[in-house]
């Protein structure tokens, strides 16, 4: 909706579409080329050479993870390339990790407005639904070789562990770099880099630790939570009468089930300085999101905190409901309340989904790296 002509590249079949590119090129003046997650940044061209510098076109490569999940490949990006990430610490982690990176800066994640007349909080079906993965079952996969380090690098793992889950505020990758210094160990930012990577599992560790608490406390206080997601049959617990687990569905199916729910539940994928597209797709539906915080969501809404009592009137400009990891025993109340009280989560619901629309959708998101990247290309 921004004007621009575009092209859509397959990269699975992109010897198929390498002449439909070079005609496009051909038009003259393309302003870039467009990826998720590095996907299509390293395909080479016949002379070896990576194929976009060889075309001179700018790569902006939207990253959806933190950056360590790309740490073997971040090295090589062509140049000239653009960095977006969703949190602001990522782009500092790049910045100072990266030396080959000359530019990177925060986009933040967007949702999609799928349901234009969404139904009311008393037409939904579904109480509170939460969709995603708990990892924690198949970390044992991902764990790093220990033995190469000259220090125990398991109980330092441990050691930072137990911090993150006591000060959910902090970074893995902050929390790392402390543990190691309290021991003696110093690392050039190259080694720190690769330790980070390495040791990425305790983050999986912390999310899962947290996700998985705030589902079951809602379930072992009489909520009953539908739950999309792989890994939680592999949980003990998951049995729970209040439990509806209906296992892994589509991103865009998992928006339908965001209509029908009265409460969308949110934890983030510890983006600490960012959020979570489920928090915009579940505005966008008209559901009340109830999500951890973060410096971004502090600024970029006005929320109702777990804990504090309010009455409809307090309520008349707030948009979304906070819980603090730090105080998980206030979110089954917090909860509870809300579902009990029509009136408060529909205002709450409906403020959210107006910001959301205003702010936080694709469009927007679209509308920003024109405004502020696009048209200086």
């Amino acid at each position: 909706g921004r004007g621009y002509e575009t092209l859509l590249i397959n990269v699975d079949n992109f010897s198929d579409d390498i002449s439909r590119f070079v005609d496009f090129y051909k038009k003259g003046n393309v302003k870039a080329v467009f990826t998720f997650n590095t996907l299509g940044m390293f395909i080479k061209a016949s002379d070896g050479q990576n194929f976009w510098n060889r075309f001179g076109v700018t790569i902006v490569n939207i990253l959806m993870d933190h950056p360590y999940v790309f740490a073997e490949s971040l090295p090589d990006v062509p140049s000239g390339c653009i960095m977006i990430s969703p949190d602001q610490k990522h782009v500092e982690y790049m910045m100072r990790f990266y030396p080959n990176i000359s530019n990177a800066a925060f986009l933040g994640h967007g949702g999609i407005q799928k349901h234009k007349k969404p139904k009311t909080i008393k037409e939904r079906s579904i109480d509170v639904m939460y969709a995603g993965s708990i990892s924690r079952p198949f970390v044992d996969n991902i764990m790093p070789d220990f033995s190469k380090y000259d220090f125990n690098a398991k109980n330092l793992g441990d050691e930072a562990y137990d911090i993150l889950v006591r000060t959910p505020s902090k970074t893995v990758e902050d929390v790392l770099e402390e543990v190691l210094l309290v021991h003696d160990i110093h690392f050039t930012d190259e080694e720190l880099r690769e330790f980070i990577a390495d040791m990425h599992y305790i983050d999986i560790l912390v999310v899962s630790h947290f996700r998985e608490m705030a589902v079951r406390s809602l379930c072992e206080n009489g909520i009953k939570v539908t739950l999309f997601g792989y890994g939680w049959d592999s949980l003990d617990w998951i049995n729970n009468e209040y439990m509806d687990y209906r296992g892994r569905v589509s991103a865009f199916d998992i928006i339908d089930y965001m209509a029908d729910s009265k409460i969308v539940l949110s934890t983030q994928t510890w983006f600490k300085h960012g959020t979570h597209d489920r928090v915009f797709n579940g505005m966008l539906q008209g559901a009340c999101v109830v999500t951890d915080t973060s410096e971004y969501m502090t600024r970029a809404f006005d929320g109702m905190y777990a804990g504090e009592s309010m009455t409809l009137n307090d309520v008349a400009d707030k948009d979304v409901g906070f819980f603090r990891l730090e105080d998980m025993g206030a979110l089954p109340g917090f909860v509870a309340g809300l579902l009990a009280d029509d009136e408060k989560i529909q205002l709450i619901a409906d403020n959210g989904r107006e910001k959301s629309i205003r702010f936080h959708t694709w469009e927007r998101r679209g509308a920003e790296l024109d405004e502020d990247l696009i048209r200086f290309l």
